[in-house]
């Protein structure tokens, strides 16, 4: 759906109920055809999260008068906690951005609302599947970070859970799964070959992910999925001493216009730079090992046990080097296939 005229939520003229019309609309053109895949991507809970009204007095924000009274605010909650900015301590400035990430919830809801009402009202929910999920977490500040936190995160760095879990919930036609409850560790990748199986499609394309309908059906695995995780354009405030950069420091830089399209593209010469900049994680059930590129020697290798360390602040992989070598050598074979060196480094 061509939606970025409307889906203006890091705008300040940003109109909620006018993006659900726009996306119901869509939707309702759409369904005229005897079948129709429909995709809707929103941007109300992305920051920095401008609220109108009548959301910017929702969930507690009534009286607030902080910096951050109508979007996220990334200069405030930068501060170490013993700082504080227009008399606002950087955990009062973050409990307002959470007042603000539940109001973008709400916007959120009702979108879903009306378009799942629709549906029904159109008689099509019955005979069509429903898949809603995020593209990225997002992380709230603690006082115990690791890092001195810039607003909210969700891609720029590796440490923690929750920039990487993510919504996923699907609802099938039949009602198969109703109200189960998966636990298990899943991937985005592993969206496709499931509505594929469930469709009965031929899946051209080879993947690496897989369906998780044995799961939606109750049965168990016999070990947790692997889940690779890496960061996408990311940000020097958040590399530390050492990172390897990028060579332009300009976000504008990296970008070009396609002259016949006007679709904005990554210029194909920054291309190799934003693959070798990534952080990469490979995660098996509660251990996330962490590999960061260094601008010089080999490259940061951290392990953390996320059960027991959900913001990764304990790094364990020198009390235990099995770990690493176990989830060190298929990492490595990714990084083989970007064409990174160090991944020399587990042979």
């Amino acid at each position: 759906v061509p939606i970025i005229a409307h889906n203006q939520a890091h705008g300040r003229s940003f109109r909620p109920m006018a993006f659900i019309e726009m996306a119901a609309g869509a939707l309702a053109r759409a369904s005229e055809s005897e079948s129709f895949f429909y995709a809707l991507h929103t941007c109300m809970l992305h920051a920095p999260g401008d609220r109108p009204w009548p959301w910017h007095q929702m969930y507690g924000q009534a009286g607030y008068d902080g910096p951050n009274r109508f979007h996220y605010n990334k200069a405030g909650t930068s501060m170490a906690p013993t700082e504080s900015e227009d008399g606002y301590t950087a955990e009062e400035l973050s409990l307002q951005d959470d007042r603000l990430y539940d109001s973008g919830l709400d916007m959120a809801d009702k979108l879903v609302g009306r378009l799942m009402g629709d549906l029904t009202e159109a008689g099509l929910l019955d005979n069509t599947i429903v898949v809603l999920l995020s593209d990225h977490g997002e992380e709230s500040w603690s006082p115990e970070l690791a890092y001195r936190y810039f607003g909210p995160n969700h891609g720029f760095h590796p440490f923690g859970d929750a920039q990487h879990r993510i919504l996923l919930a699907v609802r099938f036609p039949d009602g198969r799964g109703a109200g189960r409850w998966v636990k298990d560790d899943v991937r985005s990748i592993d969206i496709v070959p499931s509505v594929a199986e469930v469709l009965g499609l031929d899946w051209a394309v080879p993947t690496d992910g897989r369906s998780f309908m044995g799961l939606v059906d109750g049965e168990t695995e016999d070990a947790p999925r692997p889940v690779f995780i890496e960061t996408g354009m990311t940000e020097a405030r958040y590399w530390g001493v050492g990172h390897a950069e990028y060579p332009w420091k300009g976000v504008s830089r990296r970008y070009r216009v396609d002259q016949e399209t006007d679709f904005v593209q990554i210029r194909e010469e920054f291309v190799p730079f934003l693959i070798a900049v990534k952080d990469r994680v490979y995660q098996v059930g509660p251990w996330k090992l962490i590999w960061r590129p260094s601008a010089v020697g080999p490259a940061g290798v951290h392990l953390f046990r996320r059960d027991e360390d959900p913001l990764n602040l304990n790094d364990v992989a020198t009390a235990h080097p099995e770990i690493v070598a176990q989830l060190g050598l298929p990492m490595a074979a990714l990084l083989a296939e970007d064409g990174i060196i160090e991944a020399r480094a587990w042979e």
